[in-house]
């Protein structure tokens, strides 16, 4: 029996070894391309090196290299099919309690929830999102209370005092354990919105997919390894989301002008 119980174990290791593998080559293959891709711009402009650099946040190849585009988002799609088609790991990603997605603002309008919610912003708080966000992950944090406290002694500790909100429902389309150079939405020109316009603007990983977390297992194995405690999930992004609640720092420089957008606007909102 001692024998048979390893020899199941080794299997299984094998099998989660060959995911990973799995989405390491498309990660390989996209970069790959994307080196190709430099190089020809290097001998178009020689002159220009500023033309050399492939910027991980633009669409930079979306609409003229199609086959840069497959392959970026080639990895987001082995990572559903690993994520989503084993049931115990698909009934974790959707699991809202297990893993709560927070997005932080201050890396766009510092906080100014106008900029991302209102008339001219990104996004929409009556319905749900089909341009994905990128989100950190608490995971397993158990309580709302412990969310509070967990979620803010990070923003403190990172970047003073941000305004972040959770997003739920939501769909998780990928998970890393560090962050991984999505797209930044506000690159997207008018070529990319029309032709993203029935799905949505995506975020896809172009860097470290050697930290891709597939299930549960991968963040208890891998996330306690590297330098964020172990709640903590650097890089989640989550699509057809919706505005959940906004947590707000009673220090922040915004938050009159935060609580008065959620009253007016009949968002759930705490202050911490």
């Amino acid at each position: 029996m001692k024998y048979l119980r390893q020899y199941i174990r080794n299997i299984l290791l094998e099998s989660t070894a060959a995911q990973h593998r799995e989405i390491w080559g498309a990660g390989n293959k996209f970069n790959v391309l994307r080196r190709q891709w430099q190089q020809k711009q290097k001998e178009k402009y020689p002159r220009s090196s500023h033309r050399h650099t492939y910027d991980s946040s633009e669409y930079t190849t979306d609409i003229t290299h199609p086959e840069i585009r497959h392959a970026r988002r080639g990895i987001k799609r082995v990572w559903n099919d690993i994520a989503y088609g084993n049931p115990k790991s698909a009934k974790f990603w959707k699991d809202p309690n297990k893993v709560v997605c927070c997005h932080t603002m201050t890396y766009m309008y510092d906080g100014d929830l106008q900029g991302y919610f209102g008339k001219n912003g990104f996004y929409s708080i009556s319905k749900r999102n089909k341009d994905e966000i990128s989100c950190f992950g608490i995971y397993d944090h158990g309580t709302p209370e412990s969310l509070d406290r967990e979620a803010f002694q990070h923003v403190l500790k990172n970047n003073d005092k941000e305004i972040f909100f959770t997003v739920s429902p939501r769909w998780i389309s990928y998970a890393s354990g560090r962050d991984s150079y999505t797209e930044d939405l506000a690159q997207a020109g008018s070529l990319e919105k029309e032709f993203y316009k029935q799905s949505g603007l995506p975020k896809r990983p172009s860097r470290r997919v050697r930290y891709t977390l597939l299930d549960e297992q991968d963040i208890k194995n891998q996330v306690v390894t590297v330098r964020y405690k172990s709640w903590f999930l650097a890089e989640i992004v989550t699509d057809n989301w919706a505005l959940n609640t906004v947590y707000i720092p009673r220090n922040h420089r915004l938050v009159d002008d935060a609580e008065d957008f959620c009253d007016e606007h009949n968002i759930n909102y705490r202050l911490i």
